[in-house]
């Protein structure tokens, strides 16, 4: 099952060295420095971002002091590279941008048709996201969060200033050399305020999902009224935990043909992080490369009917160990970014040539009805 694995995978990520490149909303900021650098504005001109240091000590009653007066550009690439920002939300659906704590990436420009803003921060309308976070945080008062956020609210309106002063800022807060994911326990604490954000508790023990996180998982379910969403799956706390760790690893294709993103979820015993990242760590690009060429090769095996194994080299060439199994998950890519859809999950036996042929078919009649009534077995890749 699908669900299982993801959770496999994502209790291996949280307990690893690197866990924070894993966890569901938090960004590594050079990604998103990388694609605002190909926008532009209403004049034409590209999107430059600027990265600012704002220090932070230490008062002896172990409050936080921002330091004003100090706040630098940051020029070091090793520095750049290693900063991260928390993409804060209630629900996978979640668009307000809340602002609970750490570093900020903003960007506002105009563009001919308005104004673009991104980024994790929102300045516009009623409300900045540091304000619309305040009832969501009250509750943290007496931690790091709520310390922090009570300088921050102190210097805001220097900081919005700071955020509204360039077309693209990225602000960083040096806790005296420490970054803000640096801190003991910073992210379970997150992972606690999030839990009471995304889940009800069953009166017999567990919890299950009131919102929408991992798939149709949560919210308004097809044929559960709310009184029996706990039916759809219950969790315990850590396992909710773990889920925020495989998400966007059960939404990224090894393969993509014709709109279908193939996704192999691993599962099986001595499975290292280093193993798996490094069988669905390809980049963009190559995917999509990836997807003209199985096209061509795809349109070829219908005329020629060719051993369509050959589709899936990139898929099968692999280094994990012989003995892992997979789970496979057929999804429908749209062309919005609106996400993604589950089409087909296959489990069970089948051979690998048996796995290949049958999604070919499926590939070719993309749009029939029928496809979501389609449930074939597999075998490992």
């Amino acid at each position: 099952m699908s669900l299982e694995t993801a959770l496999s995978l994502g209790s291996l990520y949280r307990k690893s060295a690197n866990s924070k490149d894993y966890h569901e909303l938090i960004n590594k900021v050079s990604k998103d420095v990388d694609a605002i650098k190909k926008k532009k504005d209403a004049a034409g001109n590209l999107i430059q971002t600027t990265f600012f240091r704002l220090p932070v000590t230490e008062r002896t009653d172990g409050s936080f002091d921002f330091q004003m007066d100090g706040v630098q550009e940051i020029t070091d690439e090793d520095k750049i590279a290693s900063l991260y920002y928390l993409n804060f939300k209630t629900s996978s659906k979640d668009s307000t941008k809340l602002y609970l704590f750490g570093d900020i990436i903003y960007n506002y420009f105009p563009v001919k048709n308005g104004v673009d803003e991104g980024g994790n921060y929102r300045l516009v309308g009623k409300n900045s996201s540091f304000v619309r976070c305040e009832e969501l945080a009250a509750s943290l008062t007496n931690t790091v969060i709520g310390q922090f956020r009570t300088e921050y609210a102190r210097c805001r309106e220097q900081i919005e200033k700071l955020l509204l002063s360039l077309p693209s800022v990225v602000l960083h807060f040096d806790f005296d050399g420490k970054s803000w994911y640096e801190f003991d326990g910073i992210t379970d604490l997150i992972n606690e305020k999030l839990l009471g954000s995304f889940v009800g508790k069953h009166p017999e023990g567990g919890v299950f999902l009131e919102k929408y996180l991992y798939k149709t998982l949560g919210g308004t379910t097809p044929g559960f009224g709310d009184q029996y969403r706990y039916k759809t799956r219950l969790f315990t706390s850590e396992e909710i935990q773990d889920l925020m760790y495989a998400i966007a690893l059960t939404q990224k294709p090894i393969l993509r043909i014709k709109g279908i993103g193939i996704v192999a979820l691993p599962k099986g015993t001595n499975l290292t992080v280093e193993v798996i990242d490094k069988f669905v760590g390809r980049s963009g690009s190559e995917v999509v490369a990836e997807e003209e060429d199985a096209e061509d090769r795809l349109e070829s095996a219908n005329q020629s009917k060719t051993d369509e194994d050959d589709i899936f080299a990139p898929f099968t060439e692999n280094d994990l160990p012989e003995t892992v199994q997979y789970d496979i998950l057929l999804l429908s890519i749209p062309s919005s970014p609106a996400g993604v859809y589950e089409v087909v999950r296959f489990s069970g036996t089948v051979n690998l040539s048996d796995f290949c042929n049958t999604s070919v078919q499926i590939v070719q009649g993309f749009g029939s009805p029928a496809m979501n009534a389609f449930s074939p077995d597999y075998n490992r890749l």
